[in-house]
């Protein structure tokens, strides 16, 4: 997992900033949600093109891998995917809400990666807790997924 997390970040970073520069200097964002998730995705985008070119980086005399820059990147996703979604809330409630899932997805998934490593940790017996979330996440997922079919 670690070695394709690395290969992806580079295009993936390279790819959030172009659009998220571009955005910015060519559409008018609707205001001020829309202009900090972009820069946001800025930001992210460079975590991942930071993540997938160095080992250690050295920032405020602190040293930070690249699997807690690339957890940083993907919590800076999903917050500014969460602004971004926000002045289309009013006209679309239901995308509101599966944008907020989707954003606290990914929030877990950069949290998860931030803290555990440069690994994924699968148990022989995974922790009751994170089952629940998972489970959780799967439910309201297909939930919104069925309610958007219908």
């Amino acid at each position: 997992m670690a070695r394709f997390q690395r290969r992806l970040a580079l295009p993936l970073g390279v790819g959030m900033l172009l659009s998220a520069v571009g955005y910015l200097a060519l559409a008018d964002p609707s205001g001020w949600p829309s202009i900090v998730g972009a820069v946001l995705f800025c930001l992210a985008g460079v975590a991942f093109v930071l993540s997938s070119a160095t080992d250690r980086l050295r920032i405020a005399g602190r040293t930070v891998s690249w699997q807690q820059a690339n957890g940083a990147g993907t919590i800076l996703l999903a917050v500014g995917w969460l602004l971004t979604a926000i002045p289309t809330v009013d006209s679309s409630p239901l995308f509101g809400i599966a944008a907020g899932v989707g954003a606290l997805s990914l929030a877990f998934f950069g949290v998860q990666t931030l803290i555990d490593g440069p690994h994924v940790d699968l148990e022989r017996e995974p922790a009751r807790g994170r089952l629940v979330a998972v489970l959780a996440l799967v439910i309201v997922s297909v939930g919104l997924g069925v309610a958007v079919a219908i």
